[in-house]
C-alpha cells in the first residue's frame, strides 16, 4: 500500500499508514469494511504489473523493474510471479550488487536510509544509479 492513504472509514479525511488501513476495526462499519476490501484487491501488484507490461509492449517501450535492494527484496520478487510469466518484463536484481558494495567498500548498512525514516540516502541513490546504469546498458536496445 502506499506510504499514506486517505482513511475511508474517518468523518475527517484524515491520512492513515497503510499498515492502519489493514487493519480492520471492531465494530467499523460494513460500508467501510466494503470499501477496504475493493481498494485493497485494487492493489495487486501482479496485476497492475501485467497492465503496464500489456500497455508498453503495444507502444513497443521496453519495461524495466527494480525492486529496492533491502531485506525485504527476495520476497517481494517472489510474490511477483508476474516476473516469472513475463519475460518481456526485464527484471533488474540489485540486491547482490548492493551486498557485494556493502561487503567491498565496508559500509554501514545504517548509512543507506536516512535517519528516522526508511528512504534511501543519497550514498545509497548513488549506488542505485550506478548499478543501474550498468544493468541497463547490457540490453542491446539501451546501448
Amino acid at each position: 500500500l502506499p506510504f499514506f492513504i486517505k482513511n475511508f472509514g474517518s468523518v475527517t479525511n484524515e491520512m492513515i499508514t497503510g499498515t492502519s488501513f489493514n487493519r480492520t476495526n471492531e465494530g467499523e462499519d460494513p460500508q467501510v469494511q466494503q470499501k477496504r476490501a475493493e481498494l485493497i484487491a485494487l492493489l495487486d501488484a501482479n496485476q497492475a504489473l501485467r497492465r503496464l507490461a500489456d500497455t508498453c509492449k503495444a507502444k513497443g517501450i521496453p519495461l524495466y523493474l527494480a525492486i529496492n535492494p533491502g531485506k525485504s527484496a527476495p520476497a517481494m520478487a517472489d510474490r511477483l510471479v508476474v516476473l516469472k510469466e513475463r519475460p518481456d518484463i526485464r527484471h533488474l536484481w540489485l540486491r547482490d550488487d548492493m551486498l557485494s558494495r556493502i561487503e567491498k567498500d565496508k559500509i554501514n548498512p545504517r548509512v543507506l536510509t536516512l535517519r528516522g525514516d526508511p528512504h534511501p540516502s543519497a550514498l545509497k541513490h548513488n549506488l542505485l544509479a550506478e548499478f543501474l546504469t550498468a544493468k541497463l546498458r547490457a540490453y542491446p536496445e539501451m546501448k
